[in-house]
């Protein structure tokens, strides 16, 4: 969740000139997670209400999510990969910093070639891509 602030807020720099501080930053995190606390209590009628935003990949497959950050006036990106097996358990976690990027397009770019990368590197045979499509890798 704060990876998600974070880009969110680097977004409204990007895109609407808005840099936020600190503290409104902890203020939202802050909020947010009351928020997630109040959703998960239990209601006396209905009983405990659970959010799950994160679906298991089916079984003998890995769900390999990547995403980025861009920073135009820099040309600085942030591209972030996480691979989970199906109870979820994080597998592998990387968050890789580039120099000298074109656009957020090519941000996008490389997180989905390092996403692949990794589970060449993992010699993962299924991968659920963000798409929800089916990669199956053949790993010499």
């Amino acid at each position: 969740m704060i990876y998600w602030v974070v880009w969110f807020a680097q977004n409204k720099l990007v895109h609407e000139g808005y840099r936020s501080s600190i503290y409104e930053t902890s203020t939202f995190i802050k909020a947010f997670v009351s928020e997630q606390d109040t959703i998960c209590m239990a209601d006396e009628h209905t009983g405990p209400t659970v959010v799950s935003r994160w679906e298991a990949p089916p079984l003998s497959v890995v769900k390999v999510n990547s995403d980025s950050a861009f920073i135009w006036q820099d040309r600085a990106a942030t591209s972030g990969v996480v691979a989970r097996d199906i109870e979820g358990l994080v597998m592998a976690a990387y968050v890789i910093p580039h120099s000298n990027v074109l656009d957020a397009f090519v941000t996008e770019a490389l997180a989905c070639k390092f996403a692949v990368q990794i589970a060449k590197d993992m010699r993962l045979l299924n991968v659920l891509a963000k798409d929800m499509r089916l990669l199956n890798f053949y790993c010499s």
